[in-house]
């Protein structure tokens, strides 16, 4: 190898990793200064990096320009010293792997330090079965029968639990508890848990009388969480004892995925007929999705509702848009079809 080679390997090294090029040449005790001053301006660089992000590119031009000049005055004073042998290998071979553990030990470092650091992050801060005892008191407290807490999943980014739980008299309920580490303390969705099932119990037997044939039916409601903190005591009113005193308390939502088997302007009658059974049974706020989907998804193993490359044909109201409706040829401006 020619001498401008041998220095440029030098000099590519030490820019790479101050002090590979010096080890290249054979200057093992210049080399480790070189490292270690690297590897000290690297860390700063990470936590303070226009401060000293010129000193270490100034290092590694440095390291550079000394490695090539003094391999080039090496090579004229002793070319021997650079011919490929034993020796030579070794060295080159030491020169390579310094200069990777030169660069990769900040790396390493720092990435450690970022494990140790996550895995403390998403380390609960509270005692999880202290915690468990907290909730099941505060529940007790609030509703006058005792509950299980079940299991504990804290959230680092918000710094928040979140506590699942269960009446020890119905442990098929699955209530959720949000403990935000704040003054106002827990939140918990108890009387949202039977509303939904009450919800359930009362309305599903109707839709399933009115749309038979759907394949997927979802219903959910929301209520309004101004009034819904009005409600103390123990007790829990029935959802239909809070419709007589306030119609506006909930609002009913209905996601109904059934089949295109008929044109969209035969279903107009039976959504009609639907919402106005639901209206005699005091529901007065209501948004719905009727959503059709071609008969070809039968065949398929899996079908992606978030798709509309399935879908037929669909109807979506809102609270607004129901209300707004005088006959069943109203929903006819709700309709959206696709190709």
């Amino acid at each position: 190898m020619k001498q401008s080679v041998h220095s440029l390997v030098a000099s590519l090294l030490s820019l790479f990793a101050p002090g590979a090029g010096q080890v290249y040449a054979g200057r093992i005790w210049t080399a480790i200064p070189y490292m270690v001053v690297y590897f000290g301006l690297y860390l700063t660089h990470l936590f303070n990096p226009y401060v000293v992000i010129k000193w270490l590119w100034a290092l590694r031009i440095v390291a550079m320009l000394d490695a090539g000049i003094y391999t080039w005055m090496k090579f004229r004073k002793d070319a021997s010293f650079f011919q490929p042998g034993k020796m030579f290998w070794i060295r080159s071979g030491a020169a390579v792997m310094s200069g990777v553990l030169v660069f990769m030990s900040p790396i390493w470092y720092f990435s450690s330090l970022f494990r140790e650091a996550l895995k403390e992050e998403f380390t609960p801060k509270k005692d999880t079965e202290m915690l468990k005892r907290e909730v099941e008191q505060y529940l007790e407290k609030k509703y006058g029968k005792k509950f299980v807490a079940e299991h504990v999943s804290y959230m680092p980014f918000v710094e928040s639990y979140a506590i699942r739980v269960h009446p020890v008299d119905d442990p098929e309920l699955k209530v959720g508890v949000i403990d935000r580490g704040t003054e106002e303390g827990f939140d918990d969705t108890y009387r949202e848990e039977i509303w939904d099932r009450q919800f359930q119990k009362e309305f599903m037997p109707v839709l399933n009388k009115h749309f038979p044939d759907t394949w997927r039916k979802e219903i959910s409601f929301s209520a309004n969480p101004q009034k819904s903190d009005l409600l103390t005591g123990p007790e829990i009113p029935y959802y239909k004892e809070i419709l007589n005193e306030d119609p506006n308390f909930f609002i009913l939502h209905l996601n109904l995925n059934l089949y295109a088997t008929t044109p969209p302007e035969e279903q107009l009658s039976r959504i009609w007929n639907l919402f106005k059974e639901l209206e005699e049974m005091g529901v007065t706020r209501l948004s719905v999705s009727f959503e059709y989907y071609k008969e070809s998804v039968k065949t398929l193993d899996k079908i992606d509702i978030n798709s509309v490359k399935h879908l037929s044909y669909a109807f979506f109201l809102g609270e607004n848009d129901v209300k707004s409706l005088r006959t069943a040829e109203d929903l006819q401006k709700y309709l959206k079809t696709y190709r």
